[in-house]
């Protein structure tokens, strides 16, 4: 399994550390932001060539249409695993906790993920914590740096020396990552206007070594890209291209979508909206 299987089982490799406010607050408003969002419910991973799933996900709303909840299902698994996360509001941030610990022995109670906001509803930080049975990580990502349309450009990472994003006609077009090796990924995007919750551009290729419930908070972040990705190419140690083919509804919301990939391995994601 890809990249579902990837969501459950990857654990932060990196240490904290801490920074003061981002050099930039970026704008309230953006020319990438969508004044109305497409808000999914469930994402069904499939493997192409079986058609058996490997993944489910599952999102649940309030009357605001915040994010309060969703699940995670492994279909595979025996017994079947499910996990759950569960995220609460307030003014300037957003917590969500996850209950990795519930299949794995060494974590003692849910893992937790803090995103800090300023006045404008921009990320400053960006706070992940593991309970181990040895005792607690604190990874820290944070020091944003956005551009004036609120898009972010640099962060500080607690695993890269350097991180550049660069910004064009509203989309990410290449991301740059930088400790001893280079890690570059360019980006390709289609015509049709990126208006899903949570992101699909994000949910399809995250950015490297980055917690992976980014595509939870682009916005805030400042990694809404307005078109809907094509394909990435990384160039790195191990170099990889991945390509999108969509499928649309009848309102033009992406319905299905084809991951094809260079090792060969085919998947499609079913997606469905809360409203039909």
């Amino acid at each position: 399994m890809k990249k579902l299987a990837f969501v459950i089982l990857a654990v932060g490799l990196i240490t904290s550390c801490s920074k003061d406010e981002p050099n930039h607050a970026g704008s309230t408003t953006s020319p990438t932001e969508v004044k109305q969002l497409d808000y999914i419910t469930k994402i069904v991973e499939l493997d192409k060539t079986s058609r058996r799933p490997n993944a489910e996900m599952n999102f649940v709303y309030d009357n605001q249409k915040r994010l309060v909840s969703f699940t995670e299902t492994l279909p595979f698994t025996r017994p079947v695993q499910t996990y759950e996360g569960t995220l609460t509001y307030t003014a300037n941030e957003v917590l969500l906790r996850y209950n990795k610990n519930k299949y794995q022995a060494n974590l003692v109670k849910p893992s937790e993920y803090r995103l800090k906001l300023n006045a404008k509803g921009k990320a400053i930080e960006l706070e992940e914590k593991h309970f181990f049975n040895t005792g607690t990580d604190d990874i820290d990502e944070d020091d944003y740096v956005y551009d004036r349309d609120g898009h972010v450009t640099s962060y500080d990472s607690p695993v890269y020396n350097s991180v550049a994003l660069t910004w064009l006609n509203g989309n990410l077009m290449k991301s740059v990552f930088e400790s001893g090796s280079t890690v570059t990924v360019n980006h390709e995007y289609n015509t049709y206007e990126n208006r899903t919750y949570p992101d699909l551009n994000l949910f399809l290729y995250g950015l490297s070594a980055s917690p992976v419930w980014k595509y939870l908070w682009s916005d805030q972040l400042g990694l809404r890209s307005k078109n809907l990705l094509s394909g990435t190419k990384r160039e790195s140690s191990s170099p990889a291209i991945e390509n999108y083919v969509y499928t649309f509804d009848s309102k033009g919301r992406p319905s299905e979508i084809e991951v094809v990939r260079t090792d060969g391995y085919s998947t499609i994601l079913l997606i469905t909206y809360a409203e039909n």
